[in-house]
């Protein structure tokens, strides 16, 4: 485990083999279909049926092993980038003393103006901020816990 900023952050790990391993697990049960499936059919035995066999299932579940580690990876690497920007949308906000904007906020991370409000939405959704309109029809993001006293 690694530390950051004082707290601990858990690193994920799926088990079984990487997507490398399957990669070359699938090259294997192709080259090893070609080689059973170019030689003289007339004489395939149980040894080369086996062989087959394991060649098309380990080959398919190769490719869907693969297909979820693609899908793993890219589902971490959204959590860690959504981590990443509940850090940057906090400490703005505990910045600007509990008050945020849209503007604001798009101003200090890369999205448009309607991007953060919808960003800032979700807090509001999870309870963490509250919503004020003013009269000139600006949203305002309200952080309890983090406003001046």
């Amino acid at each position: 485990m690694a530390k950051k900023n004082n707290k601990q952050e858990v690193q994920t790990q799926q088990p079984g083999c990487s997507k490398t391993g399957h990669f070359i697990h699938f090259l294997f049960c192709v080259f090893l279909f070609i080689g059973v499936a170019s030689g003289n059919v007339k004489k395939f035995d149980a040894l080369d049926i086996a062989a087959l066999i394991y060649a098309s299932i380990g080959g398919l579940y190769s490719s869907f092993r693969i297909a979820k580690l693609a899908k793993i990876e890219k589902e971490e690497k959204a959590i860690a980038q959504f981590r990443q920007l509940d850090s940057v949308v906090l400490s703005l906000a505990k910045e600007n003393k509990g008050l945020l904007t849209p503007a604001i906020l798009s101003l200090n991370v890369s999205v448009t103006v309607e991007e953060a409000k919808k960003i800032l939405d979700t807090y509001v959704e999870r309870g963490i901020a509250q919503i004020e309109v003013s009269e000139e029809g600006i949203f305002k993001y309200i952080f309890p816990e983090l406003l001046e006293k």
